[in-house]
């Protein structure tokens, strides 16, 4: 059974709000104060040991479950939207390493070393499939169905795409040097590129809206 467009559209626009307001959940983490360890606004996971850990917990959460019931158009939408829900509970159930960290973390109680290195690869396949369900998923249309708001949807969700390719590639960089606070910075420009694309596509801005979201 597909959902009717009402309900595909809302779900599209909540699951881009929901990206929006990840990175906002570090903001929060700043109450705590003293409470906090110096690097917990560093990255969103970082947050997990933070004061702010409800709020990272619960719209993580609450974003791969809008990414499991989004049915799309076929198959592919599909298994693409579930396995970028299976790797944002990923990231939930590895936490990440930080100075906050103990020995062991997580649900299974895992060696944080252990946990960091599942949690990175959790975090490197959600932002790829990311740049992939925006720039290859998005883009599919029926020749006979590509009107000029269609191709300039394809246009934007191409170049959120390659936004979030390039902000992946400078993390990659970046984690080796050893600036660690470029964690946030890179994240905050993959889930705003990926929010922006999934507004777009939810019909938010009305000038590039059709028939054919």
């Amino acid at each position: 059974m597909r959902h009717d467009k009402k309900t595909m559209n809302f779900q599209r626009r909540m699951l881009g709000l929901m990206g929006f307001l990840l990175p906002l959940t570090t903001i929060l983490g700043f109450i705590g104060g003293d409470r906090n360890a110096e690097d917990f606004w560093y990255s969103i996971s970082a947050q997990y040991y933070a004061t702010s850990r409800d709020f990272m917990v619960g719209t993580l959460y609450t974003f791969g479950c809008f990414l499991i019931t989004y049915l799309g158009y076929d198959i592919g939408d599909r298994a693409t939207c579930k396995f970028s829900a299976a790797m944002a509970f990923g990231i939930l159930l590895f936490p990440c390493n930080t100075t906050a960290a103990g020995p062991t973390t997580g649900l299974l109680n895992l060696p944080t070393s252990v946990s960091h290195i599942l949690h990175c690869i959790c975090a490197a396949l959600l932002f790829g499939s990311f740049a992939y369900m925006i720039g290859w998923r998005f883009t599919k249309t029926d020749a006979a169905l590509k009107t000029t708001g269609k191709q300039k949807r394809n246009l934007i969700y191409r170049m959120c795409s390659w936004i979030i390719i390039a902000a992946m590639a400078v993390q990659v960089v970046t984690s080796i040097i050893g600036i660690g606070w470029m964690t946030i910075v890179n994240e905050t420009v993959m889930l705003w590129s990926f929010s922006f694309a999934w507004e777009v596509k939810g019909g938010f801005i009305k000038k590039l809206a059709d028939t054919t979201p």
